[in-house]
């Protein structure tokens, strides 16, 4: 199973949005509504590009398995994992309603990420 995701992110020109945290915090928020559109089947097709493979980007995990790796995909996932520092972090990013947290709210999660990480 092959899944290589791409993702481009531009420079950001506004300066009270270039801080590390809230730019992360951005890309999650943007990410969590795509992704939540393509497991929900509302996104709107892309003329001719091919989007078979988008469902497979986020709620995934590559299990390792005897012979060949499995793809394995948890569509009621509710969190992101954030690796700071060589630590990996669980960030719960959907509430148990299945809503996209505030944006500030995860800046603050991986705030503390940040400063717990270079405490450990």
């Amino acid at each position: 199973v092959n899944v290589n995701p791409y993702f481009g992110i531009t420079d950001e020109k506004d300066s009270s949005k270039q801080d590390q945290c809230v730019r992360a915090a951005n890309f999650i928020s943007g990410f969590t509504r795509w992704s939540r559109m393509v497991l929900d089947g509302t996104l709107e097709p892309d003329q001719g590009a091919c989007s078979s493979a988008f469902s497979r980007m986020a709620c995934s995990a590559k299990i390792p398995r005897q012979g060949m790796d499995e793809l394995i995909i948890y569509p009621e996932s509710r969190h992101v994992i954030v690796i700071c520092n060589g630590h990996i972090y669980k960030v719960e990013v959907l509430s148990e309603a299945g809503t996209l947290l505030q944006t500030s709210d995860i800046v603050e999660k991986l705030r503390a990420i940040k400063t717990l990480s270079t405490v450990a």
